[in-house]
């Protein structure tokens, strides 16, 4: 009589598990920077459409004045504008909420809108981006702001 033998072992080595993990490790390892790249991108954009909008705000509020002016940096609306926060002016409200950058930190000095009055009719407003390498980032304006480790910023002039 013949005896039969069934082996039980039906799992994977050590190795097999092993080389699977190591396989999906370097995987991960490959998409994340461009998984990071996608991030910065992403903000970025958000940064500019919040300059858009501030542009936007800040015509009404020059189209309201007679005559026709932007707000100086001391008025109510200047760089001290809480994020998040509505920017009314003598009981009109020009933007129910100021932009906030994706990154804002209360202590932080990089990463928030800046608005600057150059006269009557001419402003600056803009920010820092992330991607040194954005197309439409531009080399620091001549308004004294140093403080965009990239040194690429977005900004709009009076239009």
């Amino acid at each position: 009589m013949k005896h039969i033998t069934v082996s039980l072992n039906k799992g994977f080595t050590l190795i097999e598990i092993l080389v699977v993990i190591a396989i999906i490790a370097i995987i991960v390892g490959l998409m994340l920077p461009n998984f990071n790249q996608l991030r910065i991108q992403s903000r970025d954009q958000s940064r500019k459409s919040g300059v858009k909008a501030l542009v936007e705000a800040l015509e009404l509020y020059k189209l309201n004045q007679s005559p026709p002016t932007y707000p100086t940096t001391s008025a109510s609306f200047s760089i001290d504008v809480t994020p998040g926060q509505p920017w009314t002016v003598d009981s009109v409200t020009y933007m129910n909420q100021v932009p906030k950058d994706p990154l804002y930190d209360s202590f932080s000095t990089n990463y928030f809108y800046r608005y600057v009055q150059v006269s009557n009719l001419e402003y600056f407003v803009g920010i820092c981006l992330e991607d040194s390498s954005d197309s439409e980032g531009q080399s620091s304006p001549n308004i004294n702001f140093t403080d965009c480790p990239s040194n690429s910023w977005y900004y709009k002039n009076e239009p």
